[in-house]
Parts: structure tokens; C-alpha cells; sequence
């Protein structure tokens, strides 16, 4: 067992809701080492926000500051080339995927993986899709 006494609280959840303005991206990516965007459906930005946050995104590397796309749809779990909205981003800018995991149990995971540091995005990603505790099926 071990014990890890370092938490980043330093994550900032955006709920997308209809008509959001784009002008409050860069003062959030600036302000925050990770953004967990909970999108409309299985996951996708509107295009409304998408270049913006996808060039804010690309002035750091993936795993210093970090973009998590989860879902509204409460059982539904996130699946963001479900749609073209979704294939979109995925081609533009590297994020991770909640999958099934809850908002809260990917926060907390989120919050530990951050403040024990990671030193690549392969090292980010390979941690935060590690099942814990069966946190995560697919």
C-alpha cells in the first residue's frame, strides 16, 4: 500500500450550456491545470467555443495542462466519436475521456494523478484509464 498526501485542486469544471461565450476560455486554461468540460450528449463541443479552447489548449503540452471531456447525460458515460461534433475535437487537441467513470470519481482521480505529478501525456493517460477499485470498465 501506498499513501500520497498531495492532492492539485487546481481543476476547473466547465458545464457547457447553451449560447456559453468563447472570451471566458483563456482566463480559464490560463488560470487552471486541468478543465473537465462536461458537453452536451456523449461528448462534443459546439463550435462556438471549439477553436478557441483547441488553440488555448496547443500553447502547452498535453500533460501540464490537461482537457477531460465528460458528459451531461447522467448513465450515459462519455463516447465522444460517437458523433462528427466529437471527431472533431479528437483531431484537433489531445484530452481524456471519462468514459463511464462518474464526474466526482474522475475529479478525485484527477485531483491525485496531478498532485502526485506526471512527467509525460502517456504517463497521464495510462494512470487516469488504470482501473481503481473498478472505477472504470471501458
Amino acid at each position: 500500500m501506498k499513501f500520497y498526501d498531495q492532492l492539485n485542486t487546481n481543476i476547473f469544471l466547465l458545464k457547457l450550456t447553451p449560447g456559453i461565450s468563447p472570451e471566458i476560455i483563456p482566463l480559464i486554461v490560463k488560470l487552471y491545470d486541468c478543465i473537465v468540460v462536461e458537453s452536451f450528449g456523449v461528448g462534443g463541443l459546439p463550435d462556438s467555443i471549439l477553436d478557441t479552447l483547441c488553440s488555448e489548449m496547443a500553447r502547452y503540452e498535453p500533460h501540464k495542462k490537461v482537457l477531460v471531456i465528460t458528459t451531461q447525460v447522467t448513465y450515459e458515460g462519455s463516447a465522444v466519436d460517437t458523433y462528427e461534433v466529437g471527431r472533431r475535437v479528437r483531431n484537433r487537441v489531445r484530452f481524456l475521456e471519462t468514459r463511464d467513470l462518474t464526474l466526482e470519481a474522475a475529479y478525485t482521480k484527477l485531483m491525485w494523478i496531478l498532485g502526485k505529478g506526471v512527467s509525460s501525456w502517456e504517463e497521464l493517460e495510462t494512470t487516469f484509464y488504470s482501473p481503481i477499485n473498478y472505477d472504470i470498465a471501458f
